[in-house]
């Protein structure tokens, strides 16, 4: 470790802490002015410096420099607590979130209302129900776990933005014990706790994906420890938080085999049963998801970023979104089924390297427009240095906020800045050799 390596890491953990605070002051003054944070220029300025500098020290990490996990810690400590107290600036979800858990403590199922009937006129108040994206139009499209735990800790804003935080923080814990179980520098986990997106979306905004990126990695290490049965219930935590895990699932198979997957089967099914009869719900526990894949225009086609590339060269056929995305699904298939069968992961290296690719797999193919959704990617990418999909899932997970930039064209340029250079990446790194961690 040289001076020089040490203090430029710190310089970089410094500067993102600056950014930050620039970030949230531009943020705040541009809400209190009436307007947005992304009307701020101050605070799209200091978010977009936030990616150069992140991407600096994550290289600086892989090259060799190192720094104390004290510094590491506290600079994810410093953003988290800046960000939990500041107002969320780029989601109003987590206002849905506190909305559903006061609607199942009034006990009533809340996949059977919208929010603007009537019959919960006697929940609203001055400040969640008025921030309620979509309160007269969309039921609500969170699964049976994400509801449990709105239920259990979305009992105000704070409250919400508090739990993802903590939330956030057991996956750096969780993230350390996998470092230390492979034998790696606990400074690998940098590569998480600084990306400037997990910040901002899982603590700022409190999105509700820290708590499936916790589970996710709870289940890499319970299935390490060979109790298959809780890794599927953790599993299936995730997918019923979010429902994106549920493409991992082929990575755990090799250690977990059938006591997993019928752990995973049991526990969806336990939790969609709970919903499901509560007040003669029924089929209405989906939620959304029917109009969600229209909204995001994934029937058209427009809403993948490659189909929506060609679109622009070309005219495509009425059946080129179905023809997608059958193509799609047949990747995704093929990939589960070789991780599962021929690659076989078996140790966290390799379990999380099997992650990592099926991560970046969906992404590409399914392009959502959010940036959280986005996130998940670098936490398996911290265990696995010089993988050939770890820069592509880095870069993802970082330029992802890119998106919020709402001046250029959605559906092909701004996309193209965040997936192009993520092939490109994966493509120069497709033959670079995987080391193995020392045991």
């Amino acid at each position: 470790m040289t001076w020089l390596g040490t203090h430029r890491l710190t310089l970089a953990g410094l500067l993102l802490v600056a950014l930050t605070f620039c970030a949230i002051a531009g943020g705040v003054g541009a809400r209190a002015a009436g307007g947005d944070a992304l009307g701020s220029p101050a605070f799209s300025l200091a978010v977009a410096l936030c990616l150069p500098v992140y991407l600096l020290a994550v290289a600086w990490q892989r090259a060799g420099d190192g720094i104390p996990l004290s510094l590491v810690i506290g600079v994810i400590v410093v953003i988290h607590l800046a960000l939990v107290l500041a107002p969320p600036m780029l989601s109003s979800d987590l206002y849905r979130y506190v909305w559903d858990g006061g609607v199942q403590r009034a006990g009533i199922n809340p996949y059977l209302h919208l929010p603007a009937d009537p019959a919960l006129a006697f929940l609203r108040d001055p400040v969640v129900y008025p921030s309620i994206n979509r309160a007269a139009t969309a039921p609500t499209i969170y699964p049976p776990a994400a509801q449990l735990l709105f239920a259990g800790f979305a009992r105000s804003v704070l409250s919400v933005k508090i739990t993802m935080a903590l939330l956030d923080l057991v996956s750096v814990a969780l993230l350390l014990q996998l470092l230390r179980r492979t034998g790696q520098s606990a400074s690998h986990v940098l590569i998480f706790g600084w990306n400037p997106l997990v910040g901002w979306e899982f603590t700022n905004n409190a999105h509700v994906d820290a708590a499936a990126v916790a589970l996710l990695l709870a289940c890499v290490l319970l299935v390490l420890r060979l109790k298959p049965v809780w890794a599927g219930v953790a599993l299936g935590a995730a997918i019923l938080t979010k429902f994106l895990p549920a493409v991992t699932a082929a990575a755990f198979w090799p250690r977990g085999g059938w006591r997993l997957a019928g752990a995973v089967l049991l526990s969806i099914l336990a939790c969609y049963a709970l919903y499901a009869a509560w007040d003669g719900a029924g089929l209405r526990v989906l939620g959304f998801l029917g109009g969600y894949g229209a909204e995001e225009e994934l029937n058209s086609g427009r809403g993948f970023w490659l189909l929506a590339l060609l679109g622009e060269a070309a005219s495509l056929p009425s059946w080129a979104p179905t023809l997608y995305k059958a193509l799609a699904a047949t990747l995704l298939a093929a990939l589960a089924l070789r991780v599962a069968f021929v690659d076989a992961p078996r140790d966290a290296s390799a379990i999380c390297g099997a992650i990592t690719v099926l991560i970046v797999a969906l992404l590409i193919t399914l392009s959502p427009h959010y940036a959280w959704y986005y996130v998940w990617a670098c936490a398996f990418a911290a265990i696995v240095p010089g993988h050939p999909a770890q820069r592509a899932a880095i870069w993802l997970s970082a330029a992802a906020m890119l998106l919020y930039q709402q001046t250029l064209p959605l559906h092909v340029l701004l996309p193209s800045l965040v997936f192009a250079p993520a092939l490109l990446l994966l493509w120069r790194d497709r033959r670079r050799p995987i080391p193995l961690p020392a045991f």
